[in-house]
Formats: structure tokens, C-alpha cells, sequence
């Protein structure tokens, strides 16, 4: 391949160690920077832009460029890499001159970084919408990135946005979205979304049917991830037959484990 220019040239010596024979000089980071960089903005390739930026943040022999490295990750996150979003973020938040420009900077990489694919991302940007950190206060626009998370299958997010539904903040509330996002939640292991959908189908609230069945076991599934009050909750129905068998010894082991999970009302129950 012949080389185009004198920049075509550093790049390649660069990247081939051949720096010192092309130019008769010793390579050095500035070379390997350089020639990564020319790569990034010719190749438009995420990796490669932010390994770019990684030789900028990264260089212990006084080529480090902190400016340099963020424009780099801000690059390749406009490409669609998620993370580089987060990183990019994350340097802006945690940089030595942190203004309020920076900030507004970073919240707006961490939506970037949601709306391609990093999950954590939604919820973030959900809590900066719904505290007003770097943007204005804006409910619905912080219920619409923890609901992505969620489909994302962020769990938090999906509590987040169950939370939101259930209350109508930001959205008309809406219990059959909530006891979907709660679901959701529960699914990806989380366990308090495994009680608040239990709690909408125990009660049988606005538009979503009474099933004590679906509640059992929603109960159930959150008292294996350690939910205290679930296993109490699960320990009544199996008590009681609420949509499950009646079975006296599996609610006395349920209420036994709400105790020991700390739950006041189960151990006050055995005494």
C-alpha cells in the first residue's frame, strides 16, 4: 500500500514500530497516538476510537491528554458504543475541572449510552431526570429511560418504572403497566418487584384481576431472594389456603425465615 501523506506515513511507521526508520527519530507514545487517532477518524470504527482515547488517558510518559480522551470516547459513543458512552460520562463527572457545562455533558451521553444498549445507562439517566441532576426536573422523561432499562432487563429500572406507573408520577397511572414492569423486575431477580407485583394481584387492584394463585408465587419468589415481608406475606397464604393448598407446616418454615430475615410482625406472630 503507498503511503498518501506525511501523516499516512507517522501512522504506519507507528503502528509497524518502524518510526525511528522512517524518520530517524525514536518512537515514542506521541507516534502510537497519533497513529491510532488517524485510524479512528478513517476507519469510524467505535473499538478503534476508543482505543485511541485509552492511549490519551492512559500514557505514563507525558502524552496523556485528559481533553483528547474524552473527545475520543464522545466519538466512539456517537458510533453506537455503549460503554465508551459510560466512560466518556463517567470522565466528565469525575474530572478535575467539573463545571456545570460538564455535567449537562454527561447526562446527555449517559441517555446516548441507553438508547444503545447499556441498560444501567437507562437507569441513571432515569435518576438524573427525576432529581434534576445536570437537566430540569422531568418525570415522564425519567419514567421513559427506566422503562427501556426494564425492557433492557435493567431490574432496578424496572422497580424504578413500576413505582412510577403505580403512582402516576411523570405517566397516568396505570396499574397493569405497573404489575408488568413489576414482573419484569422480579423476573431479573429483584426482589422487592417480586412483592409489589404479588401486593397488585393479592388486592386485585383498579384493572388488574384478584389472583391469589399469581401472588403465592410471586411472594415465594421474593422470600428465595431474602424479602423478609414476602416470606411473611407467602407464609399467610399457605396458612390460610390463599390460592395455594393449605399446607401448615410450609408457613411455619415461611414465617420462621420472615423472622430470621427480620421481619417484627412474623416473630411477634410466634411468640
Amino acid at each position: 500500500m503507498r503511503p498518501r501523506s506525511v501523516l499516512h506515513i507517522l501512522a504506519l511507521s507507528a503502528v509497524s514500530g518502524l518510526a525511528g526508520l522512517a524518520f530517524g527519530l525514536v518512537p515514542g507514545p506521541a507516534y502510537a497516538q497519533l497513529a491510532a487517532e488517524i485510524h479512528c477518524n478513517k476507519s469510524g470504527d467505535a473499538a478503534a476510537c476508543y482505543q485511541a482515547a485509552l492511549l490519551y488517558a492512559l500514557s505514563d510518559q507525558g502524552g496523556q491528554d485528559d481533553a483528547r480522551a474524552t473527545d475520543l470516547m464522545t466519538r466512539a459513543c456517537d458510533l453506537g458504543d455503549a460503554l465508551s458512552c459510560s466512560a466518556a460520562a463517567n470522565r466528565l463527572f469525575l474530572g478535575a475541572s467539573f463545571t456545570a457545562e460538564d455535567v449537562a455533558r454527561g447526562v446527555q451521553l449517559v441517555v446516548q449510552g441507553c438508547w444503545t444498549g447499556w441498560p444501567e445507562a437507562c437507569r441513571r439517566a432515569g435518576f438524573f431526570y427525576a432529581h434534576g441532576y445536570g437537566v430540569d426536573v422531568d418525570h415522564t422523561r425519567s419514567t421513559e429511560l427506566f422503562a427501556q432499562g426494564c425492557w433492557e432487563r435493567d431490574a432496578l429500572s424496572c422497580l424504578n418504572a413500576g413505582e412510577n406507573y403505580a403512582q402516576g408520577i411523570g405517566v397516568e397511572a396505570d396499574t397493569v403497566q405497573a404489575a408488568d414492569l413489576f414482573v419484569r423486575g422480579c423476573q431479573e431477580t429483584d426482589a422487592v418487584s417480586c412483592r409489589n407485583a404479588g401486593l397488585i394481584y393479592a388486592e386485585g387492584q383498579c384493572a388488574v384481576a384478584q389472583n391469589l394463585t399469581r401472588a403465592a408465587e410471586l411472594f415465594v419468589s421474593a422470600c428465595d431472594q431474602g424479602d423478609g415481608i414476602s416470606c411473611h406475606m407467602a407464609g399467610l397464604h399457605y396458612d390460610k389456603g390463599l390460592g395455594v393448598p393449605t399446607n401448615h407446616s410450609y408457613a411455619v418454615q415461611l414465617a420462621e425465615l420472615a423472622c430470621t430475615l427480620g421481619h417484627q410482625e412474623a416473630c411477634d406472630m410466634q411468640e
